[in-house]
C-alpha cells in the first residue's frame, strides 16, 4: 500500500534537558531575545528552576560581563538556573548563540537536582575572558550581576532563528 500524499513523514524528535544559569535565564537579556522565541515555537519548554549537584566555578567578567562556568568540579559553589527541556532545532539554536562552533563555549552534562543530567554550558578554549584574573565566583548569575553585560552583536544572530523555524 502506498501512502496519501497528504501526509507527512514521521521524524523523531529528540528531547534535549538544558541548564542554563545566565544571559538564558528569566528576566534576562539572552532569554527575552532568543529562548522566548524558541518557547512560542514549542522549541523550548520551561521545566523549572535547579541547581547543580556538584559546585562549579560560576565567573562574570571580560569587557562584556559574561557569565561563564568553569567545568573545575567540587569548586566555587553550587550553581542555581532553570531547565528547559529543547528540541533539535532549539538546542542547535543555543549553541549557535553560545559560540559553541567557535570555541567560546563548550556543552556538558552536568547533575541538576531534581532531574536527569542536563546539558549546560561551560566556559570553551577561545573564550574571551581569563579565568586566572578573576577571584570572586557566584552561586547565582542576578540582575544586579547583569547590569554590565554587553550582548555579542547589535542584531540577533539570524542563523538561531532559522533553527527555530523549522521546530514551528
Amino acid at each position: 500500500p502506498t501512502e496519501p500524499s497528504n501526509t507527512k513523514p514521521i521524524t523523531m524528535i529528540h528531547k534535549h534537558l538544558l541548564f542554563v544559569y545566565g544571559t538564558l535565564k528569566k528576566g534576562f537579556y539572552n532569554h527575552k531575545t532568543y529562548l522566548q522565541p524558541a518557547l512560542a515555537c514549542g522549541a523550548a519548554v520551561y521545566v523549572g528552576d535547579a541547581k547543580t549537584v556538584q559546585a562549579f566555578p560560576l565567573l562574570v567578567g571580560g569587557e562584556r560581563h559574561i557569565p561563564f562556568l568553569l567545568h573545575r568540579p567540587n569548586e566555587g559553589h553550587r550553581v542555581s538556573g532553570e531547565v528547559y527541556e529543547l528540541t533539535d532545532g532549539g538546542l542547535e539554536a543555543m549553541d549557535i548563540l553560545e559560540g559553541i562552533a567557535k570555541g567560546f563555549y563548550r556543552r556538558e552534562l552536568v547533575a541538576v537536582e531534581g532531574h536527569s543530567d542536563c546539558w549546560a554550558y561551560f566556559q570553551g578554549k577561545k573564550a574571551e575572558v581569563n579565568p586566572i584574573h578573576l577571584v570572586e565566583c557566584y552561586d547565582e548569575y542576578t540582575l544586579d550581576l547583569h547590569v554590565g553585560y554587553v550582548p555579542p552583536t547589535a542584531m540577533p544572530d539570524p542563523r538561531i532563528f532559522a533553527c527555530l523555524e523549522k521546530e514551528s
